[in-house]
């Protein structure tokens, strides 16, 4: 779902145990990865079934473990 600009949504809670999905299929160990890569997500509600967890802007370097 599109979020249009100007629209605020509360971010996830923090602290709530998430179970976070890998994105197996596009993610490897050695791999490079940069800001903006989809890394997985997590189920947030029946409005937003797969909430993307996406690297941090300025971030660049190679994954080396996929933790769940």
């Amino acid at each position: 779902m599109f979020i249009p600009r100007g629209i605020e949504l509360p971010n996830l809670d923090q602290n709530k145990d998430w179970e976070f999905i890998p994105n197996e299929k596009h993610l490897k160990i050695g791999q490079a990865i940069s800001a903006g890569d989809e890394l997985g997500y997590v189920v947030e509600n029946e409005l937003f079934e797969r909430h993307v967890i996406m690297a941090p802007p300025k971030t660049s370097g190679r994954l080396t473990e996929l933790m769940v």
